[in-house]
């Protein structure tokens, strides 16, 4: 059997200690690195639609 690492240990007590069922963890993975030369979907981040008004405080810089 694989032993678990510290990380996984510690998201599993924190998830465990929510108090709301049912939890959705997800991954945001970038390939590219954040290099616009290595986009391989053809959709520049500069055309995608604009964010809801509920989220523009959570890309602010002046939070």
């Amino acid at each position: 059997m694989r032993k678990r690492s510290a990380f996984a240990t510690a998201l599993d007590t924190f998830v465990q200690q929510l108090p709301i069922r049912a939890v959705v963890l997800g991954n945001v993975y970038d390939p590219t690195f954040s290099d616009d030369r290595r986009n391989f979907v053809g959709v520049l981040a500069g055309d995608r639609p604009p964010e809801p008004p509920a989220h523009e405080h959570c890309n602010s810089r002046d939070r």
